[in-house]
C-alpha cells in the first residue's frame, strides 16, 4: 500500500492541487463577475427554445415570461421562422419610495430567426401563448410530407 509519507507522492499530490496565487484569484473573480452579464445578455437575445418534429408538424416552445400576446410578432417564410418580442421595462416609482436593489430581468426588444429543416405551410401555423410559454404548431409544406402511393390493380 502506498501512502503520502513518501516525498515523491507528496510532490505529486501538491501538483494536483489547484495553484492558489493572487493572479489566479484575480482572474477567477473577474470571470465570476462577468458570467452573469453574459447570461442576462444571452437570455435577452435568445430565450430558451425547444424545437422538435411531430408527425407532419414542426413544434416549437419558447419561454417568454411576463410577455403579452400583443408584444409578440411571428413571421414564417419558407424554412425561416422570425420571432420578435418586446418586453416593456418594469417600472419602480422613485417618487413613491420604490427603488431598485437589483435588476437582472431583461427588457427591450429582440428578434430571433431560426432556420428550420423543412419549408412550412405558413398559412396553417398556429401560435399559443399560455403561462409564459409560446407554443407554435407549424405544418410542413405539402412537398415535405410523406405521400402514400396507391398500387394499381
Amino acid at each position: 500500500m502506498v501512502t503520502t509519507d513518501f516525498p515523491m507522492i507528496r510532490a505529486l499530490d501538491s501538483w494536483r492541487q489547484p495553484m492558489e496565487s493572487p493572479l489566479t484569484r484575480f482572474f477567477d473573480s473577474v470571470f465570476e463577475d462577468v458570467h452573469p452579464l453574459w447570461s442576462i445578455s444571452a437570455a435577452m437575445q435568445m430565450p430558451p427554445v425547444n424545437l422538435w418534429e411531430e408527425g407532419d408538424n414542426v413544434m416549437l416552445e419558447c419561454e417568454l415570461p411576463g410577455v403579452k400576446p400583443d408584444q409578440v410578432d411571428i413571421e414564417v417564410s419558407g424554412d425561416q421562422l422570425r420571432l420578435s418580442v418586446r418586453r416593456d421595462e418594469p417600472g419602480v416609482e422613485e417618487k413613491n419610495g420604490g427603488r431598485w436593489l437589483r435588476r437582472e430581468r431583461s427588457f427591450g426588444q429582440f428578434t430571433r430567426t431560426l432556420k428550420l429543416p423543412y419549408e412550412l405551410d405558413a398559412e396553417k401555423v398556429e401560435a399559443k401563448l399560455h403561462n409564459g410559454i409560446l407554443t407554435l404548431t407549424m405544418p410542413k409544406a405539402p412537398h415535405h410530407r410523406p405521400h402514400r402511393v396507391k398500387l394499381l390493380k
